[in-house]
Order: C-alpha cells, then structure tokens, then sequence
C-alpha cells in the first residue's frame, strides 16, 4: 500500500505539471515522503510567463492513468493492485484545487497570446478561479491607468465599430459575439456600452476578458459605463458574490479595484461626430417638475414621498397607476422637452469620477450643484426611451429618473449636430429596436435571466461610401445553452 500511495502522488503530480505546460521533470525518483518537497521544485522549475498552456482534464487524467501505469511497474506493484492506482491517480487528479491557469506577473502585458489562452481557459474553465488574486488585481489596476486617462466624453473616429449592448455576465454570449462580428482589434474596433457585470454567472469572465482587450487594443476597444457598474448593485445583483466565492474574504480587494476601475470608465461616446452612444439616455426635463396623473394617486416622484402605514413609499401605488402592469400609466401625464437642451461640452464636463446615487431619496439629501451633477449622470445611465412625446415617470422611479419621447431625441441631436442616438439598458425581443426614428436601443445578453426569451443582438455602425455618414446593421443570436445565472 505504501508503494501504491507514492505510485498515486507520483503520477498526480507527473499529469499536473504536463497539465500546466511545464517543460521539464525531475530527474529524481518521486515518491510519497518526498512529494512536498518535489512539488515546490516543480513550482520553480516551471516558468512563471505570463501565460500557461493548459490541457483538457480528461486529458490530464489520461496523463495520469498512464504515469500511474509506468511508475507502478517502477516501485513493483503487484499487477492485481493496477487498477486501484489508476483509480486514485485519475481521481487525485480529477480532484477541484485552488490551482491558477493563467499568470498575469509584474512585468507582464497582454499580447494576441495572452488575449487567445484567456478567452478560451474561462471558456473551459468557466466559474473557476483561473487566476491569482495578485496577478487578477495587476490586471484590473492596468487597465484602469489606461481608463484614468480617457475623457468623461470620449470622440473617436471609425470607418466602422461594432457596439456591444448589455452582457451581464454572459460570457458565452461575448464569445458568440467574437465569432460572428470577428475578435476586436484595430482594424476591427469595438464599443461595448456598459452593464458587463451582474445577473449572469461569469462576470469575473467577461470583465476580465473586457480589460484585457482594452489593455491589448487600447483605441479600438472602447467601454461606457453602465448603472451596474457601481458599488450597490454590484453588491445586490451578483458580481460582489461571485468574487466571493472564488476569492473568499481577500476578494473584497478585488472588488475594491474593479469598482476602482468602473468610477473612470467613460460616460458617452460620440463617434465620427455623428453617433451619440450612451449606455441609458438623455438628459431629463428642465425644469424637473414631480408628476401628476389624472387618476390622483401620483406617478412619479411626488408619490416617492407618499408613506403608508407599513413604512414603504408609495412610488408604484395610487388610483391612477392601475392601467400599467408595470404600476403607472404614463400616457397620462408629460412634461415638455427641456428648455435648453444638455451640449455635449457639459456633457464632457461632468466629473464622472463617483459612484452614482442610489435613490431619490439621496438625491434629495445632496447639496443643489452636487444633485443637478448626478441628476445628469443618472440620466445618462438609467433614461429609457418612450413613444409618446415630452418627458413622462420612469419606472425606475426610486432612482430619480424619466422616460423621454422621441422629440426629446431630436431636439438633442439637433443640438449637437448628430444624426443618431445608440443606446442599451432594457431589454428587446429581438436584441434590438428603432425605439425612435433616430435612436436605437441594443442588448446582447440573450434569454436574459434565464426567461426573458429574447434574442441577443449587436449593432454594426459602418462608413457608406455613397453618403459617408456610418449606416447601422445588425446581427442576432439565441442563448447558449452554457449560460447560468446569477439572480433572477
């Protein structure tokens, strides 16, 4: 049995190595007294690059089953005890640990090598911990420096983008993506707009996927924030929960550095001068009345102040609210465009550095110049699009924001000198919609939820060489079936 035990170890340790790429093996015997000692020195005798080859695990058992067969006619096992050792070895090596598949060190950077091996081990090993804490945190921290040093407003030029809507941790999605409209790159630039992170299960995946290709192909991949990409919904929705459950207690400096990197990630982009691309919407009335419905129960956010007996707001409650499933009628009530539509110089000018207020109710609390600031900010992040004219209650009521016709769109490209409004946020059936005549609203994170049953699409702005102006197609896709969630 003692034999058997360091056949078992041996063999284990043999498929590891082969597992992680390494080049060489010890040229000493190894047996179970000496297994400590000849891990730590195939740990140094392994390279640590910034990129580690890595094997199928039925092929890593498949190594194991034939080192436990060589070496146990080494030690002279009996024949009759083969199969246990097989057994052990495969099931020693088949055994979940905390190993780390990828290396991202000190004087690393993310080259098409790197890019490739990440994409395809979280695709294998999706859920798992495929990278160190330090070296995922070195990661994060360099892409934020590149984040640091875009504007709140970015402008770019392309002869052609792809854009991106909401992933929500759908990573198989974003590798869906990459087959279909081809992998980012120079001459092939992406603008991914916002909510990354949250609902879906591999978060860790696609943000990390995200940064990496940022820090590759820095001017042609582009990020706008989303309202997910924020402390408290991080906290509520899942993506605080996963780096938990891969990191533990130590995770949270992780989640420190990723919110880090979500404060400085752009607001807007505006691209070929034309395309005004914003992960909600547009800038709310001017002034910001409270509504009013015909019903007397209140629809927007004069009925957030309204308390009943339990202690809750009364947001959603009230005679005139029946009409909609969703607890308002906002054909009811609406206020006209803005006195003066938002430029995007102001827009550019917002300090975009900050987490964005929570409720109405903090909204409130915050001092006027600072509030009419995230007032903006939550705007440009939770806005949706509506059909009738004017502004109208938002749903999303308890975070301060409305829904805005499609003459509120206009007057805001008319303003700016645009042509046309892209934008994500809420989900389509069919991936995408005209929601007005110049605004388009995408979202690429299929069968939402795991019911929403809805198409994923993406959007492809490229330059028409009849009227130089960059025309909008589109790509669809269903769900894949790899894709688990997170909350529902």
């Amino acid at each position: 049995d003692r034999g058997v035990g360091r056949v078992t170890v041996s063999c284990a340790m043999l498929s590891a190595l082969v597992f992680l790429g390494g080049s060489s093996l010890p040229s000493a015997p190894l047996d179970g007294s000496r297994s400590s000692r000849h891990s730590a020195a195939l740990h140094r005798s392994t390279p640590r690059v910034t990129h580690a080859r890595c094997l199928h695990r039925t092929s890593a058992a498949a190594v194991a089953a034939a080192a436990a067969c060589v070496l146990a006619r080494r030690h002279g096992v009996p024949r009759r005890k083969l199969g246990r050792v097989v057994r052990e070895a495969v099931a020693l090596q088949a055994a979940p640990t905390k190993q780390h598949w990828l290396f991202y060190g000190p004087d690393s950077t993310v080259d098409d090598d790197f890019l490739s091996q990440l994409l395809s081990i979280q695709s294998v090993r999706a859920g798992e911990m495929v990278m160190s804490l330090a070296d995922a945190l070195r990661l994060v921290q360099d892409a934020t420096a590149i984040l640091r040093d875009e504007d709140t407003l970015c402008r770019v030029d392309f002869d052609k983008v792809v854009v991106v809507g909401d992933l929500h941790g759908q990573y198989h999605d974003l590798l869906r993506i990459f087959e279909l409209a081809g992998m980012p790159g120079d001459d092939n630039p992406y603008l991914f707009n916002g909510d990354f992170v949250d609902r879906g299960s591999n978060s860790l995946e696609v943000i990390l996927a995200l940064l990496a290709l940022k820090l590759r192909f820095p001017k042609a991949v582009r990020l706008n924030r989303g309202n997910h990409e924020a402390v408290k919904l991080n906290l509520l929705y899942g993506f605080a929960q996963e780096l938990y459950n891969r990191y533990g207690p130590e995770g949270e400096r992780l989640f420190n550095a990723f919110s880090e990197a979500f404060r400085w990630l752009p607001l807007a982009h505006v691209v070929n001068s034309e395309v005004f691309v914003v992960h909600g919407g547009l800038p709310g009335p001017d002034p910001r009345l409270a509504f009013n419905d015909s019903g007397g129960g209140g629809t927007g956010y004069d009925a957030v102040k309204q308390v009943d007996e339990t202690g809750r707001s009364g947001g959603r409650k009230g005679g005139g609210q029946h009409l909609s499933l969703l607890g308002y009628n906002p054909d009811n009530v609406s206020l006209p465009p803005r006195n003066a539509e938002l430029t995007l110089e102001q827009i550019a000018a917002l300090p975009r550095y900050l987490e964005p207020a929570g409720d109405f109710g903090a909204l409130e609390r915050l001092p006027v110049e600072e509030a009419e600031v995230q007032r903006l900010i939550v705007d440009l992040l939770w806005a949706d699009p509506r059909g009738k004219t004017g502004y109208g209650p938002s749903y999303r009521v308890q975070n301060g924001c409305y829904i805005f016709g499609p003459d509120v769109t206009d007057a805001f490209l008319r303003r700016n000198g645009l042509r046309l409004v892209v934008r994500s946020h809420e989900v389509k059936v069919n991936g995408y919609e005209w929601t007005h005549p110049s605004l388009i609203s995408v979202f690429s994170a299929a069968n939402y939820l795991g019911h929403a049953r809805n198409k994923g699409a993406i959007l492809k702005l490229e330059r028409s060489h009849v009227s130089g102006h960059l025309e909008p197609s589109f790509i669809t896709y269903e769900a894949s079936e790899r894709t688990t969630y997170a909350s529902a």
